[in-house]
Order: C-alpha cells, then structure tokens, then sequence
C-alpha cells in the first residue's frame, strides 16, 4: 500500500511540472535593419527554438503559476546574451534567473555590429497567451522614457551596458 501511494504521489508532482508554451515573435528591429547587422533569419529560429527547449529544461521540474506574457532576447555582436521577461504575474524571481542562465548559456547566432533584439509570446500553464501587443520588460521603463525604441543599439546600451564600461 506504501509503495502505491509512493507511485501516485510521484506521478501527481510529475503531471504538476510547469508547461511553457511560445506563440508569436516580436522583433524589435526591421527586415532591413536585422540584414545590416548580417542576422540570419534562419540562425535566428534555430536559436529560438534551442531558447524553447532550454527553457522548457527549466520549467520541467517546477511548480508555478501561471504566467502569460513574453520573453525578450537581446544578442549582442560581442556573443553576449540578455534575456529579459515580461509576465503577467511575474514569474518567481529564482525561475526567472534560471530561465536567464539557461538561455544566456546557449549559442547564440551572429550579429555584426550593435544588437538584435526580438521576443517570444509565452505561456505558462495557460492554454491562452497575452493580449499585450508589445513586450516592455519593467527593466526598461526608465530608458524607454528617456531613448524610446526607434533605436534598439541606444535602448541597449542603457539597459543592458557592456561590463567593461
């Protein structure tokens, strides 16, 4: 009888795991500006899709609320990754580290000069995703006052400023 209370409690915190789920891209940058920087759109979706599945690792083993909202990726042309979430409610802050340490360790594609920045739709738990049109992380606030978004190299160098500088 232990071992069968074993089995279902095993199998109730398995089916309890966290189930991310990703929608629609945002991309903060034109078709043209995203050529400039020698961004290729098919590196960018081998990378999102590499992105899904860290994040998906992470989730796995979690119990959470459900959450909707997006994900922002920044990739810089020194290699370097950002990642920024915009959830409603807001998912815990270890979770949200660790979604960030995961995606920040994966390859990311090249970018030639400055940033590329784009986002994801995504779901926790949810079957429905976000009726917010645009990410905007709370990060940003200030600098979005202050720069905008028309210049997505200017808004990243105030949220996300080289470690040497």
């Amino acid at each position: 009888m232990k071992f069968f209370a074993s089995a279902l409690l095993f199998i109730a915190i398995q089916c309890s795991a966290a189930e991310p789920r990703f929608g629609a891209f945002y991309f903060y940058q034109n078709e043209a500006t995203l050529a400039e920087k020698h961004a290729s759109l098919e590196d960018m979706a081998r990378f999102s899709r590499n992105v899904q599945s860290a994040i998906w690792k992470v989730l796995k083993p979690a119990r959470i609320k459900s959450s909707t909202g997006y994900l922002i990726v920044a990739v810089r042309s020194d290699q370097s990754i950002a990642v920024w979430l915009d959830m409603d409610p807001a998912v815990h802050p270890y979770y949200e580290a660790a979604i960030s340490d995961a995606v920040s360790d994966l390859r990311p594609f090249s970018v030639s000069d400055g940033s590329v920045v784009f986002a994801l739709q995504m779901a926790i738990d949810t079957p429905k995703f976000t009726t917010k049109l645009k990410p905007a992380p709370k990060a940003w606030e200030a600098a979005l006052k202050k720069w905008g978004d028309d210049d997505m190299d200017r808004l990243m160098w105030a949220v996300w400023p080289k470690p040497d500088e």
